[in-house]
């Protein structure tokens, strides 16, 4: 394992990140799933500029992450050095892709879709106005 910083562990395993909680997590009974399992696959871009998308890796459901998208490049890798941010987002979009994964309406299928074009969309135009990102040699990236 690679120290990711103080709060977290990581493992990279097909270019996923999965998680190893130094605390544990209070997990819902009946989820079967741990943290460790939770993978997270960043992307170069992903259809229609969407900021995530569900996806089977590994025979693993996970989620893919745009690494294209302005909320990833503004927000997400900003804060990759602080571990329980990067941590939650990626449990919260993690969450999302599971629900709608696990679905077996189509109309509710359809309901999460819709949800992820209208929050990439959305978090596209928030973003718009924030400052570019500074690398550690004090660049704009």
């Amino acid at each position: 394992m690679a120290r990711a910083d103080n709060l977290g562990m990581f493992l990279s395993r097909i270019g996923c990140l999965f998680f190893s909680c130094p605390q544990p997590v209070d997990l819902p009974a009946d989820l079967q799933v741990t943290p460790d399992q939770i993978c997270v696959k960043p992307e170069k871009d992903i259809q229609d500029g969407l900021l995530w998308e569900p996806a089977i890796i590994d025979g693993h459901h996970a989620v893919r992450i745009n690494a294209g998208h302005e909320y990833y490049r503004k927000v997400y890798l900003p804060n990759r050095s602080s571990g329980v941010t990067i941590q939650g987002m990626d449990f919260l979009l993690w969450a999302l892709a599971e629900a709608e994964l696990s679905t077996i309406s189509e109309a509710t299928r359809i309901h999460f879709r819709e949800l992820r074009y209208e929050v990439s969309r959305l978090l596209r135009r928030l973003t718009e106005d924030l400052p570019e990102p500074v690398t550690e040699d004090g660049k704009d990236e």
